[in-house]
């Protein structure tokens, strides 16, 4: 997607629109595209509000966060699920049996309304999908390692078996995450890029003596291949290693918490 170093190709996309929007006396972040969902109720959190219970200071508080935050966006807490990332390629269907932390699994997909779907990240973008004829909601932790065993993809596939959702009824939203401006990759990345088709010339930027890996290019290539159409792919405008309203494995270090993209659609939607 770059024909020489720093031009991009998927600039065509549309934005995803996020925006900040004030809740409990912090800046949290919205997107217009779910926002214009009926029935959709979703939230990204700030840096300031961690929502890790691995990482962190605050990490043994982050319980109350989760209910402090349910109850502010009407959701139930009881029927929250989030998974344990490990940064694989594992998607889990989930229903009003599931709730808390789901072992193993990178990725999660549910019809079910009032299913409160949760996914965490510090740089590693996350992709949220929403089907238009079902109602199926999706989401998935896309960093390296999971968009490498394409993840993405995988997302896509699992709604459409499960649920018999269709490719060009899903709207894509992906946060903020580490874009090609920040995201350097020393050698042992980019040899590693090697095992993926057309990843080495399609989104790796160059400048000077650096290497920039494009990770949300490579996120929209997949959903592209799966066959979305490009019009319901929106992008992030923020990467989260420069603008410092996010948290930043790269930018802070590790042990300094994760953000969190809360999605569900309610039962009158």
């Amino acid at each position: 997607m770059y024909a020489m170093a720093g031009t991009l190709h998927h600039d065509y996309l549309p934005s995803a629109n996020w925006a900040e929007f004030e809740l409990l006396g912090l800046r949290f972040w919205s997107s217009s595209v779910l926002q214009n969902i009926p029935g959709l109720t979703h939230a990204f959190t700030p840096l300031g509000y961690n929502m890790s219970q691995r990482s962190g200071a605050d990490a043994g508080t982050t319980r109350f966060r989760y209910r402090e935050l349910c109850r502010e966006l009407q959701l139930d807490y009881t029927r929250l699920v989030w998974p344990e990332q490990t940064h694989g390629d594992a998607v889990a269907a989930v229903s009003v049996a599931d709730t808390g932390m789901l072992p193993t699994v990178d990725g999660l997909i549910t019809n079910t309304a009032g299913t409160v779907l949760m996914s965490f990240s510090a740089d590693c973008p996350l992709v949220a999908l929403y089907d238009r004829s079902t109602r199926a909601i999706g989401v998935a932790h896309s960093g390296r390692a999971g968009t490498l065993l394409r993840i993405p993809e995988k997302l896509v596939n699992k709604m459409n078996r499960e649920y018999g959702c269709r490719s060009e009824n899903l709207i894509a939203v992906i946060t903020p995450g580490a874009k090609a401006c920040c995201y350097e990759i020393g050698e042992d990345v980019y040899r590693a890029l090697g095992n993926a088709p057309q990843i080495d010339k399609l989104f790796v930027r160059y400048d000077c003596e650096r290497t920039y890996l494009d990770l949300i290019g490579y996120i929209a290539f997949q959903l592209l291949e799966v066959g979305l159409d490009p019009s319901s792919i929106h992008l992030p405008q923020h990467c989260t290693i420069c603008d410092h309203r996010f948290h930043s494995y790269r930018r802070q270090g590790p042990g300094n918490g994760h953000g969190a993209l809360l999605v569900s659609v309610g039962a009158d939607a």
